[in-house]
């Protein structure tokens, strides 16, 4: 009788960005990593991308952790690029020696887009502003988002 064992922890599908999670001061990403809770075999080793290019230090997942952070202040030097976040898998106790291959996340274009630009002339030529929107937009893999604010440029 034979018995096949995986080389690594499969995961489920890809792991996948939330949209940009907004707080008063601040925004962040997540990355969930699909595993099973329930499961405390594996080590999810997570790397945030721009363009290809990793963000900062992986992020060891162990236990039932299954989520990381990309926080906005980490996005400095990276902002009009296409943010992905990816995730390798070994076995916790390295039985095998062996890890599975990187499976990225969908991207996130991480930029400023300005739109509908509204201008008071007498505003403008006092101040020199005008009132526009910020608009991070999911693209790749889903629905356009748009997701605005005022601000000002």
């Amino acid at each position: 009788m034979f018995f096949f064992i995986d080389a690594y922890p499969k995961l489920q599908h890809a792991p996948y960005l939330t949209k940009p999670l907004v707080g008063k001061n601040d925004f962040h990403f997540l990355c969930i990593v699909p595993y099973p809770q329930s499961k405390n075999d594996a080590i999810l080793e997570v790397t945030w991308f721009a363009d290809g290019q990793p963000i900062k230090t992986p992020e060891i997942l162990t236990g039932s952790q299954r989520e990381s952070t990309l926080f906005g202040q980490e996005l400095a030097g990276y902002m009009n690029k296409n943010i992905t976040c990816a995730a390798v898998t070994r076995f916790a106790d390295n039985h095998t020696g062996v890890s599975s291959p990187l499976l990225s996340s969908a991207s996130y274009w991480a930029g400023i887009k300005v739109c509908n630009i509204h201008s008071d002339k007498q505003l403008i030529s006092k101040s020199k502003t005008a009132t526009g929107h910020i608009c991070p937009v999911k693209l790749k893999r889903g629905p356009l988002i748009n997701y605005s604010c005022n601000g000002y440029i």
